[in-house]
């Protein structure tokens, strides 16, 4: 389990080698061996969002990697572009246009910032746990607004609070 509150960013080199030095980073940074299924679908999406913001972004390309118990782990990728990705409906075998599709797809949330300086694309991942009753879903926990040791666990397909737990 990584340390709680870890906060941790890195400037990437910028050219091919960049989403291989963002995945080692990963890795670094946090340990998930209790966790190898989430471990697993950080490094596919943050090697999307690298190469991304490599191929259509501009520098500094930038990676923040950061763990809580509540939020679980979220990783930002940034770059100088303020043009915003684009959801494409790649064609057959293409071998580009999956990315917003697999961050969608395989994170718990996942959104884009406006900054400064261009962009942030971000996603959340947390292990799995438990499914909304009504869709299967898998349900998203969150800090409660007014009781930040509540837990609530909210399906993404708009079913509400499924249920809550004080924090761990």
């Amino acid at each position: 389990m990584p340390h709680d509150g870890t906060d941790v960013r890195l400037t990437l080199d910028r050219g091919p080698h960049a989403a291989r030095q963002a995945r080692r980073f990963l890795r670094d940074s946090i340990a998930l061996e209790d966790q190898l299924e989430v471990f697993e679908r950080a490094e596919l999406l943050v090697s999307e969002l690298v190469a991304n913001a490599v191929l259509h972004g501009t520098p500094p390309v930038t990676l923040r990697v950061q763990w809580d118990t509540v939020r679980g782990l979220i990783v930002t990728v940034s770059d100088g572009n303020p043009a915003r990705p684009v959801h494409r409906d790649p064609a057959g075998f293409d071998d580009q246009g999956h990315g917003v599709q697999l961050v969608d797809t395989l994170s718990n949330a996942w959104g884009v910032d406006s900054t400064a300086d261009g962009k942030a694309v971000w996603f959340r991942l947390q292990e799995a746990g438990e499914t909304c009753p009504l869709c299967g879903a898998l349900v998203v926990a969150q800090p409660h607004d007014v009781a930040p040791e509540v837990l609530l666990y909210v399906c993404p397909n708009g079913h509400g609070v499924v249920s809550h737990t004080g924090r761990q």
